[in-house]
């Protein structure tokens, strides 16, 4: 790798830019631009470290979130099929499943949004 070092003021700092594969440089930025990009990285950097602690990171709460994903498609499937037997069949059976359908929905949403 070389490194080819352009002219720079002591007022400016310097940052590596690659210009192809192996072959960086040093370039200079003007200091508006180096305190923006600053900025821009101190930002990065508090945002990476709120990252995880935004997520579900214990085995519990995948479990549940899981459960209530199976549920809810579980639930769907239900009030088509109630919906195709109310039509066919007896409807008491379809009404049954299209209740039970929209109360297993019912369950996965507020079990996800708590």
């Amino acid at each position: 790798m070389s490194v080819r070092g352009a002219g720079s003021s002591p007022r400016r700092p310097c940052r590596p830019v690659a210009l192809g594969p192996g072959l960086r440089t040093l370039m200079g930025l003007p200091e508006d631009e180096q305190h923006h990009l600053d900025r821009i990285e101190r930002e990065l950097n508090g945002a990476d470290l709120r990252f995880p602690s935004s997520g579900t990171t214990n085995a519990a709460g995948r479990r549940l979130a899981f459960s209530a994903g199976a549920a809810w498609f579980l639930g769907i499937v239900l009030v088509v099929v109630g919906a195709v037997a109310t039509m066919q069949g007896p409807v008491i059976f379809g009404v049954v499943a299209v209740v039970a359908g929209l109360a297993a929905v019912a369950w996965a949403a507020v079990t996800l949004m708590s």
